[in-house]
């Protein structure tokens, strides 16, 4: 039996009440996030290579969806920036451990060599390490992270949405 870690999702209270009727959560895309500097995680000082990795990014972000969570309810900014400033809706997950990154967070921009830039595509742990790094002081929101392709989700209008059951 897969290994299952508890996991939270604060929301609005409407759109839970709609989350939890369908069976399903709104997938997030990384256009999306709140913060400005996801998927730039990379320092590169190279302008041809920096067009590249933009261009890498650029197919990442019309690819793959994410699920964000917290590891914890109880922070009170988590329920103010998330949970319709206090007055939503907090939704517990037992998700299997293997399906779930957690973000790492980080002070600077991480190095990343040539041959690693030029290779990054077909890199999966540089993949997985771009979606996974946030700055430092997104640190309180204790995030886990389940990374999903879009094109494998239910698609409404412009949204995706995982379905999850009991």
């Amino acid at each position: 039996m897969a290994e299952l870690k508890r996991v939270y999702h604060l929301l609005p209270c409407d759109r839970a009440i709609d989350d939890l009727n369908q069976c399903r959560l709104k997938v997030s895309t990384f256009i999306d996030l709140n913060d400005p500097f996801e998927l730039h995680a990379f320092r590169i000082a190279d302008r041809s290579q920096r067009r590249d990795y933009k261009a890498w990014r650029r197919g990442l972000q019309a690819d793959f969806g994410l699920l964000c969570f917290s590891e914890f309810w109880h922070n009170p900014v988590l329920w103010s920036h998330y949970g319709d400033r206090h007055a939503g809706v907090c939704l517990g997950f037992d998700v299997p451990s293997k399906l779930l990154q957690k973000v790492n967070y980080v002070k600077d921009r991480l190095r990343i060599t040539q041959p690693e830039i030029a290779g990054a595509r077909s890199n999966n742990r540089l993949q997985n390490l771009l979606f996974s790094t946030k700055f430092v002081h997104w640190e309180y929101e204790h995030e886990y992270r389940m990374i999903v392709r879009l094109r494998d989700m239910e698609a409404e209008r412009s949204m995706y949405f995982y379905p999850f059951n009991e």
